[in-house]
């Protein structure tokens, strides 16, 4: 039970990883003292990505 637990813990712990790679943005990441959603795109947009949008106040790239 433990073993599992540990892989499940390892597998999230490597999924937020890849996620926050991808976050070129995230340092201006409250969106509400950043801006409005479209300045969450074109920072996003600039960075090389597709776009972006606000989750949880926070500048999330795609």
């Amino acid at each position: 039970m433990k073993v599992l637990i540990l892989i499940l813990i390892i597998a999230s712990v490597m999924i937020m990883g890849v996620e926050m790679g991808r976050d070129d943005c995230i340092k201006k990441s409250r969106c509400a003292k950043y801006g409005y959603y479209q300045q969450c795109v074109a920072c996003c947009k600039k960075a090389g990505n597709k776009g972006g949008s606000c989750d949880f106040f926070k500048c999330k790239c795609t």
